[in-house]
C-alpha cells in the first residue's frame, strides 16, 4: 500500500507492517485530506512508511520541514522517530522523553562534530491531541516551532554535507533501532520545503492554511 505524494513529484510512500486499517482522521478531523485516505497510525513497535531517497531530502540548503503529530497519552520512550533519514550521518525529527517522559521534539542534523542537537521546550506533546511541528533551518541556524511558535532555534552549526543514499521513515528508525524507537499516534501532512519559511508563514501552516 502507498501513501500519495500531493504534490505530483512521486515521493510517494510504502507502508510497511501497519494492518488493514492504518488510516484515520486528519486534525481538520476530515478525511480524505490531500489525496489519501486521512492520517496514519503508527503502533509504535515495527509500523513504518519508507519514502525512496532523492536529493531533495538531503536538506543541504535552507529548508523547512513541517508535519502534524498526534501522539498517544502514554509515557514517551526517547528518541521515537516521527522522521528518520538515516540519521547516523543525515537528520532526524524525534521526540525525547527529557525527565517527565512526556514528549518534547527535537532535531538532528550532521555537523563537524558529529551532530548537532535542537530541542524544544514547551508543554507535553503525549496528550492525544494534534500539534504541528516545524524545522526551519538556514547555513547554520535551525529553529523549532510548536504549534506555530518559535520555541527553539540553536546558531553556529557548522553543516557537513553527506551523499545521501538512505531513504526516509516516517515513524521509526529505519537505521539501526527498529522497534525501539517507534512512534505511537498518528502522523499527517508532511512537507519539505527547499526554503526557510517565515514565522508568518509557519503560523499559517498550524493555524490550517497552507
Amino acid at each position: 500500500r502507498v501513501a500519495r505524494d500531493a504534490t505530483g513529484n512521486g515521493h510517494d510512500g510504502t507502508l510497511w507492517n501497519m494492518g488493514e486499517s492504518p488510516w484515520i482522521a486528519g486534525p481538520d478531523d476530515a478525511a480524505p485530506i490531500r489525496g489519501n485516505k486521512g492520517a496514519l497510525r503508527f503502533d509504535g513497535v515495527n509500523d513504518v512508511v519508507t519514502v525512496s531517497e532523492h536529493p531533495a531530502f538531503r536538506l543541504n540548503g535552507d529548508f523547512t520541514l513541517s508535519v502534524w503529530i498526534r501522539r498517544d497519552a502514554s509515557a514517551v520512550r526517547n528518541g521515537e522517530r516521527i522522521l528518520d533519514h538515516d540519521h547516523r550521518t543525515n537528520w532526524a525529527l524525534i521526540l525525547s522523553a527529557s525527565d517527565d517522559d512526556a514528549g518534547h521534539a527535537a532535531f538532528q542534523w550532521p555537523d563537524s562534530s558529529g551532530a548537532a542537537w535542537s530541542s524544544a521546550n514547551h508543554a507535553p506533546l503525549n496528550d492525544g491531541r494534534w500539534h504541528h511541528l516545524a524545522v526551519v533551518a538556514t547555513d547554520d541556524e535551525a529553529s523549532i516551532y510548536v504549534d506555530g511558535q518559535r520555541r527553539f532555534g540553536r546558531a553556529g552549526i557548522t553543516r557537513v554535507v553527506h551523499p545521501g543514499g538512505a531513504k526516509v521513515g516516517i515513524g521509526n528508525n529505519i537505521s539501526n533501532k527498529p522497534e525501539r524507537e517507534g512512534f505511537t499516534g498518528a502522523i499527517d501532512d508532511l512537507r519539505v520545503y527547499d526554503r526557510a519559511l517565515s514565522e508568518s508563514e509557519v503560523a499559517a501552516l498550524a493555524a490550517g492554511r497552507p
